[in-house]
């Protein structure tokens, strides 16, 4: 008889595969997800949230939708660098309760970056966005493909 030897991980790796089963049977919109529970999209290897995004690849552009509830319009920063859209923001919370004898204070200040991978190159002098109920829609118009010219030549 071989004698094997004890791995905790992988006792910790079935119960992580036994919560996400339970979280597929649940939840159906996850299982149609890349990710087995929705919450690894949105969370980064450091714990910071990041917006939920939806890249819908349309005849002439590229629309994406960002959740951003509770995030100032003005301080959303997008930009688009080698074929992919980067969104960036600070959120920052101050909460202040006084009471009689009491006082409660707290705040709270992070950043994230969402970086998308584009479907195909846009036209970035043309990009729109709006900003409406923490919702942003970025609009990329398709960079115009340039249509193969037709020579005809004259043979003598």
């Amino acid at each position: 008889m071989a004698i094997k030897r004890w791995n905790p991980f992988k006792e910790l790796d079935l119960m992580r595969r036994e919560i996400d089963h339970l979280w597929d049977e649940f939840n159906p919109a996850s299982r149609h997800s890349i990710f087995s529970a929705p919450w690894r999209a949105l969370v980064s290897e450091e714990g910071v949230a990041t917006p939920a995004v939806d890249v819908i690849d349309k005849k002439d552009s590229v629309l994406v939708k960002a959740e951003l509830p509770g995030i100032d319009k003005d301080k959303i920063d997008i930009t688009i660098e080698n074929e992919n859209l980067v969104i960036k923001s600070e959120i920052k919370h101050e909460e202040e309760v006084k009471k009689e004898d009491y006082y409660h204070c707290e705040r709270s200040y992070r950043s994230f970056a969402r970086t998308i991978a584009l479907p195909t190159k846009v036209d970035s002098s043309k990009v729109s966005a709006t900003f409406k109920d923490g919702i942003l829609e970025i609009n990329l118009p398709k960079v115009e493909e340039k249509k193969p010219k037709k020579v005809h030549v004259d043979v003598k």
